[in-house]
């Protein structure tokens, strides 16, 4: 005799398929940053690796402010699955949440430089997340990245755009920034020649960032309308995240990402 499952019960087994899936790729992605070597620290950055033999990509992604934790900022590394899909990575951690300014770009040079060793990779995109997106932006150029991704990321910190940040704790952290640096994303233009991804959230706070990024021949901007500053957990939901992460590893156009948005029902605008 058959039996005949209810749908409410093969509802339930399916969610706990999933969920053990997702399990199982968690449990793989934290086995991976249990085995992360501590490849610099001083007073401004900690940087992190993990290395696969015979890779020809790199992915180095930069941590942002934190995650609150009992009303501390918790830096952890991001992207982690995304970056050991790619080949070696590395993981750059701005200790002072300085948006790039506490960090010395030709030291961090030669960190990479020194961590890579011999290794002359194909293809090098730096990625982040909120002050880790700008971080990408800015920094990624010294360490030979050929494209970057920036999620959600701040045009500037300083007082002159943002009088406030909106945020006790990042007012905070900008308060402490004593060499200027980098006053914007834009310092490094117009030399730069590197292909940059950048996506914003749709709230007026994203967009007030987002519309002061200048217009350059190499830079894709796009405004994701829907999301807010978690624009990465966005399109993560979405399902399209890893999509355009390997698109953006193939050189890939904007009709190509776009594309992908309208494939996923995802609004947008592109600003550049």
């Amino acid at each position: 005799m058959n039996t005949v499952i209810p749908s409410s019960w093969r509802l339930y087994l399916l969610s706990l398929i999933q969920a053990r899936i997702t399990l199982s790729l968690t449990l793989v992605v934290l086995s991976h940053v249990s085995s992360m070597n501590l490849v610099y620290e001083d007073d401004s950055v900690r940087v992190k690796g993990i290395k696969r033999r015979m890779s020809s990509f790199c992915s180095i992604s930069f941590t942002g402010v934190g995650h609150a934790m009992g009303g501390i900022n918790i830096q952890r590394e991001e992207f982690v699955g995304s970056c050991m899909a790619i080949g070696d990575a590395l993981f750059v951690s701005d200790k002072m949440r300085s948006w790039g300014n506490s960090i010395n770009p030709e030291r961090l040079a030669e960190v990479f430089s020194r961590w890579s060793g011999d290794t002359a990779y194909d293809k090098v995109i730096s990625i982040g997340n909120s002050m880790g997106g700008t971080n990408a932006l800015l920094l990624g150029p010294f360490l030979g990245a050929h494209s970057i991704l920036a999620f959600a990321p701040q045009y500037s910190v300083h007082h002159d755009y943002f009088p406030s940040l909106g945020d006790a704790s990042w007012d905070e952290y900008r308060n402490n920034i004593r060499n200027w640096r980098f006053k914007t994303v834009d310092a490094l233009l117009p030399s730069l020649s590197v292909d940059e991804y950048i996506f914003s959230g749709g709230t007026s706070g994203e967009i007030k960032h987002a519309r002061l990024f200048r217009k350059a021949p190499k830079r894709s901007h796009w405004i994701i309308k829907d999301s807010d500053h978690g624009v990465a957990m966005f399109l993560k939901k979405h399902g399209c995240l890893p999509t355009i992460i390997d698109l953006v590893m193939c050189n890939a156009n904007t009709e190509q990402i776009e594309a992908v948005f309208d494939s996923t029902n995802i609004a947008f605008e592109r600003i550049s």
